[in-house]
């Protein structure tokens, strides 16, 4: 039981990683496309 928990942690951790990672580079693409719009 004590693995079955630890492994479902890991999987919660690994999901905020990945959300944290797709935030990152949309907020990312994001500020490169106002630095283009901003140039013209």
């Amino acid at each position: 039981m004590k693995k079955k928990s630890s492994n479902e942690e890991e999987i919660l951790l690994l999901k905020k990683v990945i959300l944290i990672c797709e935030l990152y580079a949309f907020f990312s693409k994001e500020k490169i496309f106002y630095a283009l719009i901003s140039l013209y």
